[in-house]
């Protein structure tokens, strides 16, 4: 999955939320940038990781220091 920041301010110590369970942080996506995360390192509560399951990624959130925020997406290409 390839997360980009749209913005001109870099993002760092962003922890990235996937269908309000799978969790990878990432320490930070530059201005104008990207950066891939692999589902195999995103994790939920339970220890299990996105990769073994079937579960398709319907909801990107961030959660970068106390605030939260949804993103556009997903999209597939």
């Amino acid at each position: 999955m390839r997360l980009y920041n749209f913005s001109n301010n870099p993002l760092a110590q962003v922890d990235v939320w996937v269908n309000g369970a799978w969790m990878q942080h990432v320490r930070g996506i530059g201005a104008s940038g990207s950066v891939i995360i692999k589902t195999a390192d995103m994790y939920n509560a339970f220890g299990k990781n996105f990769a073994s399951q079937s579960e398709p990624v319907t909801r990107v959130q961030l959660v970068i220091g106390d605030k939260f925020y949804n993103t556009m997406g997903p999209v597939t290409q």
